[in-house]
């Protein structure tokens, strides 16, 4: 179903709305047809459009709920745009504005959707935040109904690997030798996914060739010294931002600590566009 969504220009992804996509493509439908219809369609959309409208769908397909305003404006148009700019994106956001859930959960798993031939690590504080992460993308993956509906042929792959050490996902709907050339064309060795804390030693060797989120990793313990701040910008120096390619998305995220955290520091290098979220705006 939704075969007529499937052909909306880029003025009508951009300003409509899916209701009322669905409502005039599909005029005639019963308002109950409509709704079962709209899952549906939400999947097709996903799955055609790796835009930030394909991605608002996938976002309300798995969470039931619109994405943020917030985060299509300022996070996920500002990465594509980055993106085309051949940039990574630095996000500074206050906590609680959804940008784990929006970005680290749920725009990875689109990522994986969109390019599971890929691998894509998560960096965190630690390796028990990180791997928990992963675990939801591996969940999502596994059982949610919503991904089955928008890639409904990305699979999980255990004979490679579905643990914390490692998520594996192939293609049912194809050969599986064929499948398993084209990964290591693509990405080598490495896991369709994996979730490290940013002192793992596992990071050394990774070369994410889809995407690389580095989600808060500033906590209290690593901010209370200009010592401690400098290991870290090492960290991110020397071993996590050396496993990228060219063609890797790079996301920083987090809540800035002081003038030289790593959000600072990588905004710095001129590798990365800049966006803020603040808990507050002065009114215009």
């Amino acid at each position: 179903g939704g075969g007529g969504v499937l052909n909306l220009d880029s003025e009508e992804r951009d300003g409509g709305g899916l209701n009322e996509v669905i409502e005039r493509e599909m005029e005639g439908l019963s308002e109950g047809e409509l709704e079962a219809l709209a899952p549906n369609v939400r999947a097709a959309v996903a799955r055609k459009y790796d835009d930030p409208f394909g991605f608002a769908h996938f976002y309300e397909l798995i969470f039931g709920r619109p994405l943020p305003r917030h985060a299509r404006e300022e996070w996920i148009e500002a990465l594509y745009e980055a993106r085309a700019r051949r940039l990574g994106l630095v996000i500074e956001a206050f906590r609680g504005s959804t940008k784990t859930t929006t970005l680290t959960i749920a725009f990875l798993a689109f990522r994986i959707g969109q390019e599971p031939e890929k691998s894509h690590l998560l960096i965190q504080v630690g390796d028990d935040i990180a791997k928990d992460s992963a675990r939801q993308i591996a969940d999502l993956i596994e059982h949610h109904p919503g991904w089955k509906r928008a890639f409904p042929n990305v699979v999980p792959d255990p004979a490679v690997g579905w643990g914390a050490d490692g998520y594996e996902v192939k293609r049912g709907d194809m050969d599986y030798a064929e499948w398993r050339s084209r990964c290591a064309k693509a990405k080598g060795k490495d896991p369709t996914f994996v979730g490290l804390g940013y002192r793992s030693r596992a990071i050394i060797g990774k070369h994410p060739t889809g995407m690389l989120v580095v989600d808060d990793i500033h906590d209290e313990n690593n901010t209370r010294s200009a010592r401690e701040l400098a290991t870290v910008n090492k960290i991110v120096t020397g071993t996590i931002l050396p496993t990228v390619t060219p063609d890797t998305w790079k996301v920083f995220i987090g809540t800035p600590w002081a003038a030289n955290d790593v959000l600072h520091y990588v905004k710095a290098t001129g590798e990365f566009a800049a966006v803020k979220t603040p808990v507050l705006r002065r009114a215009s």
